[in-house]
């Protein structure tokens, strides 16, 4: 921990007034074994569950520095710093309670593709419980601890501005009761990479599954008294709108809470992400997590290649099987893929070819078109395993996906395969790939040709039976033929569109040679139908 003469040697005379404030703060703190005043706190949140009518669970989460700012001191929001509570309308405060013992966990960053250096962090974990009388304004709670890191690039002289860490929750007697958003503990992600667009998921859940809506807001400095409080002094070219430069610039999806950010220089860099909780579309209640990051040169594994034309056509009523592959320049990088698609529940499936190889191991041949050179190509492949969710395999996977089309998916449009590819344990866009492969579901098409007035059921195996020639459509024909006799009976009759007369009647006796009578309604090859015409039997001998 720094010590008290320091301050007034570094900052200027316009602040020795406050130094001597937190000086005295400081002194008053050793006496409490308090920390206030830890330029090794990189950030932090509140979460609290209702877990009685008036009883709640406060958690508080404290990041910490282990190699910048004062890595020796400890954090314990307690004494001369506790937590206070505010009426969240009159900002009256109604109480304050300490947390102690906390719970500290090293935070390991990075992923197989990954994996940062010369970065430290610790979470320092409180809870505690606390009791609220109901209230129609509801609370909220902060707490402040001072200094960030002198290494914060985007704001201006960091060692003296500290943080403020609050939540606001609703009325205790609140129906159901409530549980605030939880952003839980800090993310393995927590780091930036120069010059390459990063999403990072806060992962945020809420209980009780209220609405969330995300936005960035100014974080704030170490502050006091209630609200309303000082937020950061930005380092200029720095702002809220420019959070750590870089194109695009930092912004977050309000619905799903994703962060997008590339910054193009090497730093830390300070931001806060607000969670606003809706519950029927009423506001009850916001968490800040403040926090900040390192943007590191990040040096990623290759990206795999997925072999897959952008359209993809089946013919109707067909079993509709293409290859799937997915390479990896690397053939020691495990491979893994995701599978997605509306028509797996339409019965389409993911299977295999016949085994090409079965010893030493079984082995599979998989055929795509190669997207540089244009060529068709095949890989032998073994078969990729199941694994969470995902297919995986060493270097590359490869699967086939088959499915048995019906004529009622010609109307039905937009069938898509989502195939998204990354190395195991790899996240993000930075390092992964992403291919939608568009399936087009292709009608049949149908021939009407001559219909023979003449045939000949003498098993000779020509001309055996009365039939129409040519091919029908599968889907939309529809037909219907009867047949008379001289005399006016009908001795055949059917709906089927591919009907074959063999000149017997209903009862399977053989009729008469002679001349019958043909009256076709429907249609067949797509082409309407209706006809009346003879039709001549011959019982030529064989």
């Amino acid at each position: 921990m720094v010590a008290p003469a320091t301050y007034f040697v570094v900052y200027s005379s316009a602040f020795k007034h406050i130094q001597m404030k937190r000086i005295f703060l400081f002194l008053t703190g050793l006496m409490l074994t308090t920390t206030t005043w830890a330029s090794h706190v990189i950030g932090g949140n509140f979460q609290v569950n209702q877990t009685a009518p008036n009883t709640f669970q406060v958690e508080l989460r404290v990041y910490r520095d282990c190699i910048n700012g004062s890595p020796a001191a400890t954090i314990t929001p307690s004494g001369a710093t506790p937590v206070r509570v505010y009426d969240k309308v009159t900002n009256l405060q109604v109480m304050t309670f300490d947390m102690t013992n906390p719970t500290i966990t090293p935070v390991t960053l990075g992923d197989e593709c990954y994996t940062p250096t010369g970065i430290c962090v610790e979470e320092y974990y409180f809870i505690t419980t606390v009791v609220l009388a109901n209230n129609p304004n509801g609370y909220y709670f902060a707490w402040d601890i001072c200094c960030r890191n002198m290494i914060i690039d985007n704001l201006n002289q960091p060692d003296i501005q500290g943080s403020t860490f609050y939540i606001a929750l609703p009325d205790p007697a609140i129906s159901g009761g409530n549980s605030t958003p939880d952003f839980g503990p800090y993310p393995s992600d927590g780091y930036f990479c120069v010059d390459a667009v990063k999403l990072i998921d806060p992962n945020v859940t809420d209980a009780d599954g209220d609405s969330l809506v995300y936005s960035l807001v100014e974080p704030y400095t170490d502050n006091t008294g209630s609200m309303p409080w000082t937020t950061v002094n930005w380092l200029a070219p720095y702002n809220l709108g420019n959070i750590c430069g870089g194109t695009p610039v930092m912004s977050i999806n309000s619905q799903t809470g994703i962060i997008t950010v590339a910054p193009n220089a090497l730093g830390t860099y300070v931001f806060a992400v607000r969670v606003e909780e809706y519950r029927n579309g009423v506001k009850i209640g916001e968490t800040i997590r403040d926090v900040q990051y390192s943007a590191l040169n990040c040096v990623f594994d290759d990206l795999p290649s997925i072999y897959l034309p952008d359209t993809v056509d089946i013919q109707v009523l067909s079993s509709g099987c293409f290859d799937i592959v997915v390479q990896d320049p690397d053939v020691t990088d495990t491979v893994s893929i995701i599978l997605s698609s509306n028509t797996f529940g339409d019965g389409a499936v993911l299977t295999l070819p016949e085994p090409y190889q079965f010893s030493p191991d079984t082995l599979y041949y998989f055929n795509y078109t190669d997207s540089t050179t244009g060529l068709p190509d095949s890989i032998l492949l073994p078969a990729p395993q199941f694994i969470a969710g995902s297919w995986v395999a060493q270097g590359a996977v490869g699967l086939r996906y088959c499915w048995p089309t019906q004529c009622e998916d010609l109307l039905v449009p937009g069938f898509e395969l989502d195939v998204q590819a990354y190395s195991l344990g790899c996240s993000g866009d930075t390092n992964s790939i992403h291919r939608i492969v568009n399936i087009n579901v292709i009608p049949p098409s149908g021939i009407e040709e001559i219909v023979p007035n003449v045939f000949s059921p003498n098993g000779d195996n020509v001309n055996d039976f009365f039939k129409i020639e040519g091919t029908p459509n599968p889907c939309w024909d529809a037909l219907t033929v009867q047949i008379y006799n001289r005399w006016g009976q009908l001795v055949y009759e059917s709906s089927e569109v591919e009907f074959k007369w063999d000149g017997t009647n209903k009862n399977g006796k053989e009729l008469p040679e002679g001349t019958y009578y043909v009256i076709l309604t429907g249609v067949f090859g797509d082409k309407d139908v209706t006809s009346q015409y003879p039709l001549t039997l011959f019982r030529e001998k064989k």
